[in-house]
């Protein structure tokens, strides 16, 4: 057994305004509308400003958040009518925690920030847009720790078979929502006449003419994290076709979707997190090393606020921080062996949950487990919630089949 002493450091966003939510809208919203949009937010701490679709150019910014429910008295007279814009709240010099760094040094190397962090924040960072900030130093104790293991899988076109290359993973899938984010920040455009953007404004979902010019950057998209998700699933003895089309259902492969709740491709939650670092003592051995807790006695045995302090720490990794598209790419490939491994460790969790030893359907249930809860496997029968969940995973992976095969 090894002693160290490490100090502690918090790696946190530089303050900079934070797009909390846009509405995009034809009449001034009223209180209700706003909750639906953007959530329980606090107005009079906030600012508004109006943006132009067609030109990206900010016409008014720096407003009072309040000042939405009169934004008509804001805007120039002219031809645009109110659904020519985008109204957009925002939080003025926000600060994040992104991560905590321990290091036997005096501060922590660009390396270390990159390992613990991930590379996204070691750039981040190089160039100036993080900064660190002391918290403390913590003595533990090193020593082996133990995960739970997945069985191989046998190779096969099925759901829950490991296919013989990445190439077998492709999908072409039309993945609408996946159409409007490509539109809306111009990775790709819509064949609609009139330049019309082609988004319904309502759900930001790509309209029949939008789908039209979208639709070989939607396949392309979805398709180009084939290789990280087969190498990482091979690694962590997972299903590569379950593991896609969990993504493929929870964001449509768009990782600049981070709700209060949920985060990432895969749309984990902090409930989520607790049952991966619960059943991958190895995975919660790593996090607790970004923190000021360590856990020789597993992360079970934390306090709760300790447990916290692990999550949070796995949730800033699996999140991209004021990041374009380009940069969520990278960061996406980055987190696929995280996923990978939470799908593994539900896996553990549900055959635990069913009462059987090692069911053979045991993929079916950690599926069914990630999107309806524990609840939802009891005795091993899986819930309808969880079944339909099932059948929509197939639908993004091989739409000429209607059930899942093991």
């Amino acid at each position: 057994m090894t002693t160290l002493i490490l100090m502690i450091f918090y790696v946190m966003t530089t303050p900079a305004d934070r797009l909390v939510c846009t509405l995009w809208v034809d009449m001034p919203p009223n209180k209700d509308e706003i909750y639906q949009a953007c959530g329980p937010v606090d107005l009079p701490a906030l600012e508004l400003q109006a943006t132009l679709h067609e030109t990206g150019e900010t016409i008014r910014g720096g407003l009072p958040a309040v000042e939405i429910y009169n934004i008509l008295e804001h805007l120039p007279a002219d031809d645009h009518t109110l659904g020519d814009y985008r109204l957009e709240i925002i939080e003025p010099d926000h600060v994040e925690t992104v991560c905590a760094v321990r290091t036997q040094a005096e501060t922590p190397m660009p390396d270390e920030i990159g390992a613990q962090c991930g590379q996204a924040a070691q750039s981040a960072h190089e160039r100036g847009a993080l900064t660190l900030e002391y918290a403390g130093q913590i003595t533990i104790d090193t020593g082996p720790t133990y995960s739970c293991q997945a069985p191989e899988l046998p190779a096969g076109p099925g759901l829950f078979q490991a296919p013989l290359s990445a190439a077998d993973l492709e999908t072409d899938h039309p993945y609408t929502w996946l159409g409007g984010q490509l539109i809306w920040w111009g990775v790709a455009e819509a064949d609609c006449e009139g330049g019309y953007a082609g988004i319904d404004v309502a759900t930001l979902t790509a309209l029949p003419c939008g789908m039209a010019g979208a639709y070989r950057a939607v396949v392309d998209w979805q398709n180009q994290f084939d290789a990280d998700i087969y190498n990482a699933a091979a690694d962590y003895q997972v299903p590569a076709r379950l593991l896609k089309g969990i993504i493929g259902v929870e964001s449509q492969f768009w990782p600049l979707w981070n709700s209060r709740a949920e985060t990432s491709i895969a749309q984990i939650t902090m409930d989520g997190l607790d049952i991966a670092l619960r059943y991958d003592q190895d995975l919660a051995k790593q996090y607790c090393a970004k923190t000021l807790w360590d856990c020789p006695n597993g992360y079970p045995r934390l306090r709760l606020a300790e447990q916290a302090a692990v999550r949070q720490a796995l949730y800033a990794d699996l999140t991209c921080y004021r990041c374009d598209p380009e940069t969520a790419r990278q960061h996406t490939a980055e987190i696929i062996p995280l996923f990978a491994r939470i799908l593994r460790a539900y896996r553990c969790y549900a055959v635990e949950i069913a009462g059987q030893t090692d069911p053979s359907n045991a993929w079916q249930l950690a599926a069914a487990a990630y999107h309806a809860g524990g609840e939802c496997i009891q005795d091993g029968n899986i819930c309808d919630l969880g079944s339909a969940y099932l059948r929509k995973i197939v639908a993004v992976i091989d739409e000429t089949k209607d059930e899942y095969e093991l």
